[in-house]
């Protein structure tokens, strides 16, 4: 079965479990097309510069609000990670009937990763 196939709506992922990870970890092959790869790409690459946090051992962009102590304060998500990203992922229903409202971009280079 291919997600790009189908409907995203209520999709059964059993077929993408990962066994050899933790419960509710999927791995969904071909979640992009190509193209929408390069757009994904270009948003997060065309961020101002003050989008990204740096951290040691990766950079990080935070889209869709700030973690607070009573919980995030929404911020503006770009059309561009709406529609490719929190979109599909809402349609997959893994979160509740809640819709996705937040992503982290992190960026590894080679030998890079969190310990």
């Amino acid at each position: 079965m291919d997600l790009l196939d189908s409907k995203m709506d209520d999709q059964d992922l059993t077929p993408y479990e990962v066994t050899q990870a933790p419960k509710a970890v999927y791995y969904l092959s071909n979640f992009l097309t190509q193209d929408e790869e390069s757009k994904l790409w270009q948003g997060v690459y065309a961020a101002p510069k003050p989008k990204w946090t740096v951290l040691s051992h990766r950079r990080l962009q935070n889209w869709g609000g700030k973690p607070h102590e009573k919980g995030m304060v929404p911020e503006h998500m770009p059309q561009w990670l709406q529609e490719l990203v929190t979109t599909r992922v809402s349609g997959l229903g893994i979160f509740g009937g809640m819709d996705a409202n937040h992503v982290l971009v992190n960026e590894y280079c080679p030998g890079q990763g969190i310990m």
